[in-house]
Parts: structure tokens; C-alpha cells; sequence
């Protein structure tokens, strides 16, 4: 953790673009603040703190080093949005993790110019939609997950506003569920500090078919 707080430190300086600058500086503080504290699984956050399990070593192994700070900023991404504490607020818990999974994914992306592929982005998730659950969707369902596609990769719209969105269209949950079920790097990897330190959440390393942020739906 601190290793990759001065390596983005060391970014943050050598960044010509102030908002990748400071996107750099705030993840390094994130990062400074939170405790990292054992876990039972792979990843996860409670909104302020890291927690790491053994499979965290079985994911560097299986993914190589260069999987480590994707891993890391995804999870201070969550920090930084407060989804942790957001996540409380909506019905149902389990989609909001996986769309707020994909949406700082997304961020990342955005921010770095490039991910692994395993690591789903909102654009990626409904170009997989319209592709393979194309017949399952109406016209204006159709649309508005394209819409949906285009703000967040533009970062016009909240994980609240894109789980509305998802929220309502059967064939996208349905698709996030069946595609993201026991994947790597998407969707239980936030909590509260009691239910982690407990050992609920987090992620387990190579569950699923195609095991990745997304189950493998490809980017």
C-alpha cells in the first residue's frame, strides 16, 4: 500500500494533466488513510479501509504484477465515491456493488487510457448487452443503456443514475447476474466494517467462468 502510495505520488508529479495530477494525489492519500486489514477473500473496502485476503497472492500469481495496481485503485476509486456508504441507501445491494464496480472501471479507463481486460467497464457491459440480449430489449431499453454508455464514459452520470437505468431493464440485470456471478474483480467487494472484518464480501480469486471484472464479458 504504501509502495503504491509514493508510486503515485511520483506519478502525480510527473503528470503534464492537472486533473490526472490530482486524480493521482487523492488516490495516494486514500491509500495513506486506510488501514489494510486481514481478510478471508481476495479484495474489498468498507469506505475508508483495505481489506486483503490470501487470495490476493492466488490473483498476482494467476494475473501477474501488472494486475496489483488495477486492483488497488479500484478499490480507493470506491473510497473516493463514497459508494460504500451510498450502497446502504438503495433496495437492493448486490446490483449497486456490480454496477458501481463497473462504473469505477470505467473511471479507470478514463483516467489511465488502458485496463486489463479483465476489468469490465459500463460501455464494454452494454455493448455485450445489445449484442447478446439484443432481442430480449425494447427500443427505448436499447437506447437508454447507449445513453447510459456515453454519459458515464463521459462522467455526466452517478452509480445511482446507472443503477436506475439497469434497475429497470430485465435483460440487463438478468445478464449482470448470470455474467458477473462469482467473478473476480465485480461485485461483492464492499461492505460495512463489521460484515467484512467478519469475513462477508469481498472477492474471491478464479470463481466463475472467465473469472474477471465482468465474469469475462469482454471489453
Amino acid at each position: 500500500k504504501e509502495a503504491l502510495a509514493h508510486v503515485l505520488t511520483r506519478r502525480a508529479h510527473e503528470a503534464g494533466d492537472g486533473r490526472l495530477a490530482s486524480f493521482y494525489y487523492l488516490a495516494a492519500s486514500f491509500l495513506r488513510d486506510g488501514e489494510v486489514r486481514p481478510f478471508g477473500r481476495l479484495m474489498a473496502t468498507d469506505g475508508k479501509n483495505f481489506y486483503v485476503g490470501p487470495a490476493y497472492l492466488l490473483a498476482k500469481r494467476k494475473y501477474g504484477e501488472r494486475v496489483v495496481p488495477f486492483l488497488w485503485l479500484h478499490e480507493v476509486l470506491h473510497v473516493m465515491h463514497a459508494h460504500p456508504r451510498r450502497m446502504r441507501l438503495v433496495p437492493d445491494r448486490r446490483l449497486y456493488n456490480i454496477v458501481a464496480d463497473l462504473y469505477v472501471n470505467t473511471l479507470l479507463e478514463r483516467r489511465l487510457g488502458r485496463i486489463p481486460e479483465d476489468f469490465v467497464t459500463l460501455p464494454s457491459f452494454v455493448k455485450f448487452v445489445v449484442s447478446e440480449r439484443g432481442r430480449e430489449l425494447a427500443p427505448e431499453e436499447r437506447r437508454a443503456l447507449e445513453e447510459l454508455a456515453r454519459l458515464v464514459a463521459e462522467e455526466k452520470v452517478t452509480v445511482e443514475e446507472a443503477y436506475a437505468v439497469i434497475e429497470k431493464i430485465p435483460a440487463a440485470r438478468s445478464a449482470l447476474e448470470e455474467r458477473f456471478k462469482g467473478s473476480l474483480f465485480c461485485g461483492s467487494d464492499m461492505g460495512g466494517e463489521e460484515e467484512l472484518a467478519g469475513g462477508g464480501g469481498g472477492r474471491e480469486a478464479g470463481q466463475g467462468k472467465g473469472a474477471g471484472a465482468g465474469g469475462g464479458a469482454g471489453k
